[in-house]
């Protein structure tokens, strides 16, 4: 059964994008965008009643696009919380409010522009890809590899740029004289921070995936010497498999933060402003030692992709909607996912635009 919405009003028509230019195309992807606040979740009522026949039969919709409607959704509604805070990046959180709210298809192939920011969960699913694209043969091919978690003491807000450029220069130290004693670190290096809500502090620390135990205990020795407040516990040394390895790559900061004293987890956005603006320019990811295929950190603004699942069209523009919590085809009425959203999401949803209201 086909999921259709009942348009609000007609898209102009499109031409061809082989026959337009990327600058063209930049122009229609972000001339249907809304300028006012959305209504999330307002009602499903609009949707109309099931069609029997058209281009796209839920069947055949496939996962990947699901779960980019699921992180559109989602990353759509933590935009609006972020933009609320008034920060430096405020123009940031409306491109990611912004990031693939029309799709033009062509054939089977989907074209989008994206803001490329690492808060974005549909820009991540994409730059996840690529770093595992990049990163996971060379990794996997290391002997015995330890997962080293490096941490120093929670810190205010007004201490975080400064202790991430200090635990930076401590690590260029470190690897510097392991080079010269003939024990060089080898394999990647990730730059994380989370926030405690119930000690309004924050929690930078650095993860690597390295080859050889001794090592990661060397390393572990170093970074002791380094910041001496630091407590041996809170450091961490374990064998590291494919799953570890593949959580390495998923974020940089966790953007849900849940409390010890309540056990809920909830969305600060005036913390993770303090951590999206002390990591700009930063980089999250580091090679050390080992080869990596010539795959970008970042993601292309404009991008294309072919989907399988898709029945060709010549062409066909889908907007996102609040209210159906996917990309229409404003002519049809059609739903371009078929994304039933759980129970659990449309909660969180709600609870995200209710607090920001």
């Amino acid at each position: 059964m086909i999921k259709r919405f009942i348009p609000s009003k007609p898209l102009p028509m499109i031409k061809s994008t082989s026959q337009i230019s990327n600058h063209q195309i930049h122009h229609k992807l972000v001339e249907s965008i809304p300028t006012k606040r959305p209504r999330f979740l307002d009602t499903l009522a609009q949707l109309a009643p099931p069609s029997v026949s058209g281009s796209y039969e839920a069947q055949k919709q496939g996962e990947t696009l699901k779960k980019r409607a699921r992180s559109k959704a989602i990353s759509r509604a933590k935009a609006l919380r972020l933009v609320d805070v008034n920060s430096e990046l405020k123009q940031a959180y409306w491109n990611t409010f912004h990031c693939s709210s029309v799709l033009l298809q062509e054939g089977k192939k989907i074209t989008a522009k994206y803001c490329k920011n690492r808060w974005c969960d549909v820009c991540n699913r994409i730059r996840t890809a690529n770093l595992i694209k990049g990163y996971l043969v060379p990794i996997s091919e290391l002997k015995d590899k330890q997962l080293v978690t490096l941490t120093i003491p929670n810190i205010p807000a007004g201490e975080l740029p400064i202790s991430l450029s200090a635990m930076s220069d401590a690590l260029s130290v470190i690897r510097k004289a392991f080079t010269r004693r003939g024990y060089p670190i080898i394999g990647l290096r990730k730059m994380e921070c989370t926030y405690n809500p119930d000690e309004n502090n924050f929690h930078p620390h650095f993860h690597f995936v390295i080859e050889g135990i001794d090592n990661a205990n060397r390393i572990v020795d170093e970074w002791l010497m380094q910041f001496p407040e630091a407590k041996r516990v809170a450091q961490d040394i374990r064998p590291a498999d494919n799953n570890s390895v593949m959580e390495l790559f998923k974020y940089f900061a966790k953007t849900m933060a849940k409390s010890k004293k309540t056990g809920q987890s909830e969305f600060y956005p005036e913390a993770m402003d303090v951590i999206f603006r002390a990591t700009k320019g930063r980089r999250v990811f580091q090679p050390m030692g080992i080869a990596k295929l010539d795959v970008s950190e970042d993601i292309e603004e404009l991008q294309s992709q072919e989907h399988e699942e898709l029945e060709a069209v010549e062409m066909a523009a889908w907007n996102w909607n609040d209210d159906a919590l996917d990309w229409v085809n404003y002519t049809t009425g059609e739903c371009l996912t078929q994304w039933k959203p759980p129970d659990k999401v449309l909660g969180l949803l709600e609870h995200l635009m209710t607090v920001s209201n």
